[in-house]
This record gives structure tokens, C-alpha cells and sequence, in this order.
């Protein structure tokens, strides 16, 4: 799992043919996180960098498939997916705010993650709402204003 990490961590990891590899390093991470059950692996910083990196950026199929996994998750309430107090939230919002309007995102999945995005907005105290949506870049936020407002 570590060279795993430092594959997707590299510098240039995301800089022309090695954007592909990444995507497959991404995704494989995924994987580990959903199908391996060995207790003696802490999922937590896993599902962390995992979500940092999502939506894939070169690869749709994988893509669609990483972000189906975190949409079933989050559906389930896992709480090491959403992290301790919302931790991750932040990180949620940006991947689903990227991914919606693209390939990663067909209009069902699109569909799920707004109404995530919404239940998100309703149930989290306002300070934890207040510090995801400060997180967000102004692109994401921009996005997500107008896809809100339009679900209102």
C-alpha cells in the first residue's frame, strides 16, 4: 500500500502518459479499501487520500466506478468514509461537485450525488458546513451554488 501511495503521490503523477497509471493507482486503492478486510490495515488515511483523488481524471470507466463505491458508501452512513465529525465532507463535495456534469457522473449517479450534497447541506451543524464550504475552491463552489439552487 505505501508504494501504492507514493505512486500516486509523485511528482508528475498526473503529467501526460503517467495520468492513466495514476487513475489505475487511484482505483486500486479503491479496491483495497472496499474488498480487503484485514483489521490490522487503518482504512482511515487510505480512504482519506482516496477520496482526495477522485473523480479520476483520464480513466471513466474507473472513474465511474470509484465514485459509484463512494456514493454507496456514503448512502450507508460509513462514518470512516464521511470521517470523524465530517472530516472528509469537504473532500465529498469537491469530488461530487467535479464529477457531476462530466463522465463520471451519468445522470442517475449525478442525481444520488446532489441529493447527497443537499443532505449534507441539512444535516451537518452549520460551523462544520461553514468549514466545507470554505474548503472549497471557487470552481467546485460556484458549481455547487448553482446545483443547489436549482434542487431548492
Amino acid at each position: 500500500v505505501a508504494t501504492l501511495l507514493n505512486i500516486i503521490d509523485a511528482p508528475g503523477a498526473y503529467e501526460g502518459d503517467a495520468q492513466s497509471a495514476t487513475d489505475n493507482g487511484v482505483s486500486a486503492l479503491g479496491k483495497i479499501i472496499r474488498y480487503v478486510t484485514d483489521p490490522t490495515i487503518d482504512k482511515k488515511p487510505l480512504i482519506k487520500k482516496w477520496i482526495s483523488k477522485l473523480p479520476l481524471r483520464m480513466d471513466v470507466e474507473e472513474s465511474l466506478i470509484n465514485m459509484r463505491f463512494l456514493v454507496e458508501e456514503i448512502q450507508k452512513n460509513n462514518s470512516l468514509v464521511i470521517g470523524e465529525q465530517g472530516e472528509n465532507l469537504a473532500q465529498i463535495a469537491i469530488a461530487c461537485a467535479t464529477a457531476i456534469g462530466t463522465e463520471s457522473a451519468p445522470q442517475q449517479l449525478a442525481k444520488d450525488m446532489i441529493t447527497i450534497l443537499d443532505k449534507i447541506k441539512q444535516s451537518v451543524p452549520p460551523k462544520t458546513m461553514e468549514s466545507v464550504w470554505s474548503a472549497l475552491p471557487h470552481l467546485e463552489k460556484t458549481k455547487l451554488e448553482r446545483i443547489i439552487e436549482h434542487n431548492s
